[in-house]
């Protein structure tokens, strides 16, 4: 008996010792991006930006670089957006990065998918996520993010930036065809 209890306890800790995080299938329904889509932003200046999704990295890291385990998985999407999942739950960071923008970063913030989630309706496909301080480009006063307007099914819609500085999305191409289109 003895030992079939040290046999559990062992069987305990090595599985408690090894534990990995993972992101959840509703929970990577908030990345809408795939593999060559690409996606063209408008400024609020005129200027435009088109970025492609060369790239969607799914890993398993550790959640601490000096040890092995718990381990968290991650998916990074360009410089568009990152899920990660913790202890405490997965986590979605919005943050874009426009090369022609007249700041040097666009939107970031971190935010428990349960938290993003309150955003939407239940007959909604997109919502504007507010309610948050977020300072970009080394905490400029004139640099704070005022929303992100965003959609289940294309992703980033909007930035907005408190100084009235906004990106949109105008186009938002799949498999070579326009999915969407600003109509003028």
């Amino acid at each position: 008996m003895t030992r079939l209890f040290a046999i559990f306890s062992i069987l305990f800790l090595i599985t408690s010792i090894f534990k990995t995080y993972r992101i959840s299938k509703s929970d990577l329904k908030w990345q809408p991006y795939k593999v060559g889509d690409v996606l063209v932003f408008e400024s609020s200046e005129g200027r435009k930006e088109t970025i492609e999704i060369k790239d969607i990295d799914k890993r398993t890291n550790p959640l601490d670089p000096l040890t092995l385990y718990p381990r968290s998985q991650s998916v990074f999407v360009e410089t568009i957006l990152k899920l990660k999942a913790w202890e405490s739950g997965t986590y979605i960071d919005l943050k874009i990065h426009f090369r022609e923008s007249k700041f040097l970063y666009h939107g970031s913030t971190n935010l428990k998918i349960e938290e993003f989630e309150k955003y939407f309706e239940p007959s909604k496909e997109d919502a504007r996520i507010e309610d948050f301080d977020l300072r970009t480009n080394l905490d400029r006063e004139d640099v704070i993010l005022k929303s992100i307007y965003w959609s289940k099914k294309f992703g980033y819609l909007e930035i907005e930036y408190k100084d009235n500085y906004s990106w949109k999305l105008i186009s938002f191409k799949r498999k070579g065809k326009e999915i969407f289109k600003v109509v003028d």
